[in-house]
């Protein structure tokens, strides 16, 4: 009996069993639905080591749509599109915000209109906002220079600004329901090479 079906096997098992661990690990605070209030955490922590982190945040101020790109599932399977808005944050900061829902764009394009209203004096208070949780990152090397651009247009990056940026993102694009898909799918293909592992190692000692 030839070996390559067992060496097949072990490959599968291996490399699922590692996506898995890796997977769980780097997912744990969302498959926990384990959120840090966004001001709470930037208060006690450098902005540059809040990578990875599952947040929650009130949005109520938004300056607009910067960018839009295409949406891909752990960066590779292509899957709709992603569109990034310019978030006004309650500490004077802005930060980039990566959205895919529907809905949750049509909220934030709502919100732009209120929060321009409100800078314009049209209107005596920000609206009341959404809660968004996602997972922070730095800021996307392809849509960096979009953000700079809006950056520059809304006047964030002159030196004069009391307003300034956070490079970061807010992805709130891949929730609870995305990660347990996740990590199920590699625990699936992990099992299914290890029970092929198994039938293949009796075949040959048959």
């Amino acid at each position: 009996m030839k070996k390559k079906p067992i060496i097949a096997s072990v490959i599968i098992l291996l490399v699922f069993g590692a996506l898995t661990i890796f997977l769980t690990i780097y997912t744990m605070d969302r498959l926990l639905g384990k959120d840090v209030d966004f001001y709470e955490l930037i208060e006690n922590n450098d902005p540059s080591s809040m990578k990875g982190k599952y947040v929650s945040l009130h949005v109520d101020g938004v300056l607009g749509n910067y960018a839009e790109m295409q949406h891909k599932i752990n960066g590779i399977i292509p899957a709709g599109t992603d569109q990034y808005y310019v978030v006004w944050l309650d500490n004077d900061y802005v930060i980039s915000l990566k959205v895919k829902s529907k809905d949750t764009i049509n909220k934030l394009e709502e919100l732009t209109d209120d929060t321009w209203d409100y800078i314009d004096e049209k209107r005596n208070d920000l609206p009341d906002g959404i809660v968004v949780k996602g997972t922070i990152s730095t800021t996307n090397s392809k849509i960096e220079p979009f953000y700079k651009e809006a950056l520059q247009k809304l006047g964030v990056l002159d030196s004069d600004s009391i307003t300034k940026p956070y490079y970061l993102t807010i992805d709130i694009t891949e929730d609870r329901t995305t990660a347990f898909l996740e990590v199920g799918f590699c625990l699936l293909m992990t099992l299914v090479g290890l029970i092929m592992l198994i039938s293949n190692i009796k075949n040959r000692y048959n």
